[in-house]
Parts: structure tokens; C-alpha cells; sequence
């Protein structure tokens, strides 16, 4: 395209600096900045029929201690390895992730579904497993189930099957096929919603009706980013830092009962975001 309007050119120039600025990733500090702990991870022994491929990962450094688990999916097309950015970053931060491929990747939600619910078991049996490296590392009872797209929407289904089984869940863009198709009456757990507000495929205004409709008591966080669009949460995304920071600060709060991160969920951090134009719109249950 050729502009040669002096004034609709600087006009251009200063947009497109605007438009570069706004996209531009976050610093990675605080809970978006690399965690104390070494990355370590295997893929034997890890086989179950909801799920083509996995891996897990944990940290190195593990004592005594019983971790938080989660189980993390991408999306339609997705293998694991283009979530790896986010669960090495948990990973890093003292959780312990199992990431899978499902059977199908050009399939339907309903393969996500099964990939996390034989995720979850396949947790537990690591957990009892006397050769696993994670064996009686993992509590069972600080279990999160994490999506993006269909994984989201496989992620919300067997957090709704499981119910008080399941601690925590995160739908990044999660995929609902159809209005009122999916009812989550049984989902107990702590919710974390994530939209973008250039998403086409996976609409915000769903993701915000599911947040709406969730049961009140657990916790319920929604978040809609600005200039965020269905593909920047996969390997070549251009907002995981931002991703990174919230999604950690979640999952400490609600799976981890810490609150190291709470001001970048409601306090002076998170306000700063706001300030900035993080957010479209940002939406919470007391608590």
C-alpha cells in the first residue's frame, strides 16, 4: 500500500507504533519471570487410550514436599509440544505437568475430554507407581485440568464429570461449540476463564456467559485481553508472558492456597495492567 499524504502518513506511522506498542508482550517479572526450580521430564511409561502422546514434567529439585499436579492440552490441531511454554513455566514454579496430544487432533472436543480425564488418572497412577519419578510426590487432592480451545472445552467437561475430584481448572479461548450445549452444573472446582478480544473462533461473549452461569461458592475469575486472537496462545504467540503472570497467579491462589501473586489478580500489579490496557473486561467472584 503507498501513502503519500504527508499528513495521512505520519498519521499512519503514529498508528502502526500505537497498534505495535499495544501488542507488544509484557516483561517477564514477576510471576511471567522463570521459576527456582530446574526443569526435568519423561515420556515412558506414560501410555494410556484417551491420549496419542505425553509427557511430564517436574522439578528437578523435589523433596518431601507433595506438588500440585495439572493436566494441560492445546487445542484443535495442537500437539503438546506447542504447550510447552506454558508447562515448562509451571513447571519451573513448583507444579507438576502432565502434558498430552489427544488421538485425534482434528477431531471434535470430545477427544480432548478423554485425553484429560486419562491425563487425570494417569496422574494418580503416577503418584502410585514405584519406579515413577514423581511417585508419592503428587497430591491428589490439588489436581487442576488445563485447556486451550477444544482442550479448554475438554477441560471444563471433565472438570464437570469429576466435580470435587478436580481442584482447579483453566480454559485459555476454551471452545463451546453451541450455545447451551455444554451445562456445567457439576463444576466445583476454582474457574479460570481467559478470552481475547480478536478471537473468532472461541467467542468471548460465550466464555463470559459460561463464567456467568458457573454455580457461586468456588472460586470464578474472567478475563478478556485486549488485541489477543485465537492463535497467540500456542508456541508462536505473541502475549505468553501476560498469559504466563496470570495463569501462575491463579493457580497459586486457588491450588496452591498461596497468595505470593494476589495483587496481579485484584491489587496494585493487576491495576497497573488495567492502566495500561491489558483488559477488556476483567470479572471475579469475592473472596
Amino acid at each position: 500500500m503507498k501513502i503519500s499524504h504527508p499528513l495521512i502518513r505520519c498519521t499512519w506511522v503514529l498508528f502502526s507504533a500505537l497498534l505495535l506498542t499495544a501488542c507488544k508482550d509484557a516483561p517477564p517479572e514477576g510471576p511471567a519471570a522463570e521459576g527456582p526450580y530446574s526443569l526435568c521430564s519423561y515420556k515412558n511409561n506414560l501410555d494410556a487410550e484417551g491420549y496419542a502422546s505425553a509427557r511430564l514434567s517436574y522439578p528437578c529439585e523435589l523433596d518431601s514436599e507433595l506438588l500440585p499436579a495439572i493436566t494441560l492440552t492445546g487445542g484443535y490441531t495442537n500437539i503438546k509440544e506447542q504447550m510447552y511454554w506454558l508447562a515448562d513455566h509451571l513447571t519451573r514454579h513448583g507444579y507438576i505437568v502432565l502434558s498430552v496430544t489427544p488421538n485425534n487432533i482434528f477431531g471434535s472436543v470430545s477427544f480432548w475430554e478423554q485425553a484429560h480425564q486419562d491425563a487425570f488418572y494417569q496422574l494418580l497412577n503416577e503418584n502410585q507407581r514405584p519406579e515413577s519419578p514423581v511417585a508419592n510426590r503428587i497430591d491428589i487432592e490439588r489436581i487442576a485440568l488445563a485447556g486451550y480451545s477444544n482442550g479448554g472445552g475438554g477441560a471444563l467437561e471433565v472438570a464437570n464429570t469429576l466435580g470435587n475430584e478436580v481442584h482447579s481448572v483453566v480454559g485459555m479461548a476454551p471452545y463451546i461449540p453451541i450455545i447451551g450445549a455444554s451445562v456445567f452444573d457439576n463444576l466445583s472446582a476454582n474457574t479460570l476463564l481467559l478470552a481475547g478480544n480478536l478471537d473468532f473462533t472461541a467467542f468471548p461473549p460465550l466464555i463470559k456467559s459460561t463464567h456467568n452461569d458457573l454455580s457461586e461458592g468456588p472460586l470464578r475469575f474472567y478475563a478478556e485481553f485486549n488485541w489477543v486472537s485465537h492463535f497467540d496462545w500456542i508456541a508462536l504467540g505473541r502475549q505468553h508472558n501476560k498469559f504466563k503472570g496470570i495463569i501462575l497467579s491463579w493457580l497459586d491462589m486457588s491450588l496452591k492456597g498461596s497468595n505470593q501473586y494476589e495483587s496481579y489478580l485484584v491489587g496494585e500489579e493487576h491495576q497497573e495492567h488495567i492502566d495500561v490496557g491489558w483488559y477488556k473486561e476483567y470479572l471475579w467472584n469475592d473472596f
